[in-house]
């Protein structure tokens, strides 16, 4: 199952790295529901009744030893994706793992988003210690 996830989830590295604030933390605007997606959501129970956090829960677990969490950014309270140490070019496994976190947090945000607001879904707060890079 796994490789699948990662065969469909592969993309090519792009010649730019994804923004990065100072703490080590990357953030993504919430996309507005569709209808379709508030009908969807409609039907969660629980956070494991969203395929996107589901993915995004699995492939995390797969590579816990990379430093990169979900985690709620504490001035704000929304779900962000934290790296530590911060994320660079290099190891370039690193780069590819991370790269294929934010493209699975792109696709889970709505619903990560939604189960919060509904309290279906806790988080850690992100570590304010962490200085990145």
């Amino acid at each position: 199952m796994i490789g699948k996830l990662l065969e469909k989830y592969q993309p090519a590295v792009s010649g730019t790295a994804p923004q990065m604030q100072p703490s080590g933390i990357i953030e993504i605007e919430t996309p507005k529901d569709s209808k379709d997606d508030v009908a969807r959501h409609l039907m969660f129970n629980s956070w494991k009744d969203s395929a996107p956090v589901m993915r995004l829960s699995l492939y995390l677990k797969q590579h816990a030893d990379q430093g990169i969490r979900l985690v709620l950014k504490r001035q704000c309270g929304r779900p962000c994706i934290q790296f530590s140490p911060g994320l660079k070019r290099e190891p370039a496994d690193r780069w590819r793992i991370a790269t294929n976190v934010m493209n699975l947090f792109e696709e889970a945000l709505p619903d990560l988003s939604y189960l919060l607001e509904h309290n279906m879904l806790a988080l850690s707060s992100s570590d304010s210690n962490n200085t990145g890079g």
